[in-house]
């Protein structure tokens, strides 16, 4: 869905080879506060060209053009991709909603705020780790968003009990939800938080001591994650034919019975490997480090010294001496590092002579 409306490339840049153009049109989102830039296209008099990412030049906005020649200084039709412009708006005015009710309900003040293409994120200064706590504050947020309250901008509105405070020169730009939030800020909104649709908290975890990090959606994108994981499902319903939760239960436990098995093995095989004074070198074993790292560990354990080599370059060695023999290793290009047991990388080529840089010790 587009919108189309008028503006003008006023400005033409290009840094480190990439074109930039100014647009004069003020009602084009050049992203900031956490909100990303609108999605358009611009037709010229010599092409369509697409527009959604910007650079602050000067405290001017400018738009990437994928154009080697120079675009005219004249007036444009631009094309704005209003699904997305919703879409975004209905994540910013949720990020209002959820932000007020848990400073008016907790206290919990909101440190940092991104949009994503998939999802947004938010900080709260709060120590609580109560999954209750996040299943009231949802709840909460789709209450008001039930509520259908109206969603007001004020160009030039008062800095009085602001949550936030966002100041352009002289003019102060607030955003107001009645009874819910009043915080300063530049972004896009829907006129009514009926507007934001759905909303749910996705995830939530501890970012540190003294804040959390929460994972929220809202509106279309809620069904485009919605339609996300039902394609998802179904394909691995049809990978795993059968119930997906069955299935994954009796792999993971296939797996562990594999797991223990393969340990047996290792540690038998490795048994009848006798202790000798001389390097034991195997090439081109299976690339599972954890397997080779247990081999190399029984050998190093029953007396023995070990370099085993996958067929990707990939080392294990362990055993009296094996700072020497890696010293000598890294000096031809071997890289890695490690205790008790040492492991890395190596080319073949340094594979192949292995035998020969041993003499040498």
């Amino acid at each position: 869905m587009q919108k189309t409306m008028q503006g003008e490339i006023i400005d033409v840049r290009f840094i480190e080879g990439q074109q930039w153009v100014a647009l004069k049109n003020d009602r084009l989102y050049p992203g900031g506060g956490g909100q990303p830039p609108d999605k358009a296209s611009i037709i010229t008099s010599i092409g369509t060209f697409p527009i959604h990412e910007t650079l602050l030049v000067e405290d001017r906005p400018f738009w990437k053009i994928d154009a080697p020649d120079p675009l005219p200084l004249e007036p444009v039709q631009i094309c704005m991709d209003a699904l997305w412009r919703w879409e975004i708006s209905q994540q910013h005015t949720a990020q209002h909603i959820l932000s007020g009710l848990a400073m008016q309900h907790y206290g919990w003040e909101s440190t940092g705020f991104t949009i994503f293409d998939d999802f947004s994120k938010i900080e709260l200064l709060t120590e609580e780790n109560n999954a209750h706590a996040w299943s009231k504050l949802e709840q909460a947020v789709q209450v008001s968003i039930m509520q259908d309250l109206p969603v007001i901008i004020h160009e030039h509105g008062s800095t009085e009990n602001l949550r936030k405070l966002l100041s352009c020169e002289d003019a102060i730009r607030v955003v107001e939800i009645e009874g819910v939030d009043r915080c300063g800020c530049g972004g896009t909104h829907v006129e009514k938080t009926s507007h934001v649709g759905g909303f749910s908290i996705l995830h939530w975890e501890r970012k540190n001591k003294a804040s959390v990090r929460i994972t929220f959606a809202a509106g279309i994108r809620l069904g485009k994650i919605a339609q996300q994981y039902t394609q998802w499902e179904h394909q691995l319903k049809k990978k795993l034919t059968g119930e997906v939760n069955d299935r994954v239960n009796d792999l993971l436990s296939q797996a562990q019975e594999h797991l223990k098995n393969e340990k047996k093995w290792i540690q038998q095989i490795a048994s009848h490997i006798p202790p000798s004074t001389s390097w034991i070198v195997l090439r081109d074993l299976p690339s599972i480090m954890p397997s080779l790292r247990l081999l190399a560990n029984t050998i190093q354990q029953n007396g023995g010294k070990v370099l085993l080599i996958s067929d990707n370059g990939q080392f294990v060695l362990a055993g009296e001496g094996s700072n020497e023999l890696f010293d000598l290793l890294k000096s031809h290009g071997a890289k890695g590092g490690g205790k008790p047991m040492i492991n890395g990388t190596m080319d073949p080529q340094l594979a192949d002579r292995i035998d020969t840089l041993i003499e040498k010790l």
